[in-house]
């Protein structure tokens, strides 16, 4: 009889791969989500319909479920739903992280102050939970800073101030970021740490932690820091590379992270790698799938060994390197067109594409909208060079007409 998961929440068709992963190892996924889609019905084997932002009613539906039902191991991968899964899996006696390690790897706050207190290397940083709460934070840390809410994801909210930008206006924009996306107004404004952006891609079975992989971020123009691309496995020397995962290792520790899959970013500066935050989930942006292509790692796979109490076996089983670039608008507007699409779609190296259905949609950019991507490509190639530049030509090729 195949085992049963439950998958907290789903998001289609970047988290596909996901989803395969389950289908793969002949799993019975039973999707928990307020909304499913269609395909979403038709890629799991049973729906419980119930609003995952309500606890209480989530968890009176799926222990309603788990009556009646076997339930072997619980997922989840989206940030919001974390906390809720680690608390499911307690009260389900299934493998997880603790309620405890799942509040501080979600709240910015919580996991800044775990990590001084752990003397990590981390920038300053202070909590800031109003209009006067900022302007006294950035007088205690000097500009430049950077303001970002406690609990969000995907860089929503996070901007760059420096001397003489209008706090308030900055305020009012970051409360309404995380206000759009049902986040607390709660935030931190820390040091900015110039340098390169790296991931850590690792995956933690009962506080034993293997590093997978380490990506490279290619983050758009600041005072935001949208990312707008990824390559896998980093160009970072070995030397770096080792204090990267030296870093990742005692932070995943100090979270006390025992039972998940992470996705740890690391700034390069110039007092050596610091750590951004840590993630316990899944990277997003198609990191799973690049280091599958890169390195034949399966680690959307392993989450689920690890939800079953199964040691995940990380076979890494080539030596290439893969990068995905996002398709974003340059300005607000109503999109009429996309150009250059067959052309880049003929590029060496490209091995898959994907472009929203948005003629005549309208589409803000940061700071209204955070995350514009419209769609995406992925290359694949035997050198970081060749992956790059590649991109860079996908990139100059598909033009977004905006009015």
């Amino acid at each position: 009889m195949n085992k049963s998961i439950l998958l907290i929440e789903n998001q289609l068709p970047q988290r596909r791969i996901i989803l395969e992963a389950a289908r793969s190892k002949k799993l019975n996924i039973v999707l928990v989500k307020k909304n499913p889609s269609e395909v979403e019905q038709q890629l799991v084997d049973d729906v419980i319909v119930v609003d995952t932002d309500n606890y209480a009613n989530m968890e009176a539906e799926v222990l309603s479920y788990a009556n009646r039902h076997q339930i072997d191991g619980i997922v989840s991968y989206m940030e919001p739903n974390i906390r809720s899964t680690s608390q499911l899996a307690k009260v389900l006696n299934l493998p997880a992280m603790t309620p405890d390690a799942a509040k501080k790897a979600t709240n910015k706050y919580l996991m800044r102050t775990c990590f001084a207190e752990n003397k990590l290397p981390i920038p300053k940083f202070r909590l800031v939970s109003d209009l006067s709460d900022l302007m006294k934070a950035c007088n205690d840390l000097g500009y430049p800073v950077v303001i970002k809410p406690t609990s969000c994801y995907a860089s929503i909210g996070v901007i760059k101030i420096m001397a003489g930008d209008d706090l308030e206006s900055i305020y009012n924009v970051v409360c309404q970021a995380v206000k759009d996306e049902g986040c607390p107004e709660q935030f931190i404004v820390e040091e900015y740490m110039p340098g390169s952006e790296v991931s850590v891609e690792a995956v933690v079975f009962d506080g034993q932690i293997e590093i997978v992989a380490i990506t490279d971020k290619i983050v758009g123009d600041e005072p935001f820091f949208q990312e707008v691309g990824h390559i896998v496995p980093s160009a970072l020397p070995p030397e770096v590379q080792n204090q990267v995962e030296d870093v990742t290792i005692k932070g995943i520790k100090a979270l006390g992270i025992d039972f998940c899959a992470t996705h740890t970013e690391v700034k390069i500066t110039p007092e050596g790698p610091k750590i951004v935050e840590i993630a316990a989930r899944l990277g997003g942006g198609s990191i799973p799938l690049l280091v599958r292509l890169a390195k034949g790692a399966d680690i959307s796979a392993a989450i689920y060994d690890i939800a079953l109490g199964t040691p995940p076996k990380i076979r890494k089983r080539k030596n290439r390197y893969a990068g995905v670039t996002f398709f974003c608008p340059q300005k607000a507007g109503t999109i009429t067109r996309i150009d250059g699409l067959d052309e880049m779609s003929q590029l060496d190296g490209v091995l898959l594409h994907h472009i929203d259905d948005c003629k005549d949609a309208y589409i803000d950019v940061p700071p209204k909208n955070f995350v514009p991507r419209l769609g995406w490509v992925i290359v694949v190639g035997d050198s970081h060079q060749f992956v790059y530049h590649q991109l860079q030509k996908a990139s100059e090729l598909v033009t977004i007409v905006v009015e």
